[in-house]
């Protein structure tokens, strides 16, 4: 859908809001469902799984915020910016990994699932601004 309107600014970006729109919602209501019953979930697993609950609550959110690099992913790989999206997701995997050694370094090894999770949430938010703006640059850059 997005390599053969990558010239015309306004289907590409409608396209994109569209996209995004459904990624939003698609994901968004397994997340509530997941939210809800996060605690039931989490007894699957027994007692061993101390605050597994929050845990899960906060990576299926993280799903939301991939769901939606992921409409920009499609956008940068139909206009042939690999190496564009490529740097982006290295410069996130490096903020995930520098984050989470810095965590677990400096405040011991105790509830490591968690800082994990927010580490994730952080690397992501940080990510989907980022590839918003370079998006947002480019977009700039499709004829009329």
């Amino acid at each position: 859908h997005l390599s053969s309107i990558t010239n015309d600014k306004h289907k590409h970006t409608h396209k994109i809001r569209q996209f995004m729109l459904v990624n939003i919602i698609c994901t968004s209501i397994p997340f509530v469902i997941v939210y809800l019953l996060s605690s039931y979930i989490a007894s699957f697993y027994g007692p061993t799984f101390v605050g597994m609950p929050s845990v899960l609550k906060i990576l299926t959110f993280i799903t939301i915020l991939e769901s939606c690099s992921n409409v920009l992913k499609s956008d940068f790989l139909a206009r042939g910016m690999n190496w564009h999206f490529f740097f982006l997701r290295l410069m996130r995997d490096v903020l995930l990994v520098v984050s989470v050694y810095i965590i677990y370094h400096f405040s011991g090894n105790e509830n490591g699932a968690i800082k994990y999770s927010w580490c994730n949430v952080g690397a992501s938010t940080i990510f989907l601004i980022v590839a918003s703006f370079c998006y947002f640059i480019n977009r700039n850059k499709i004829e009329e």
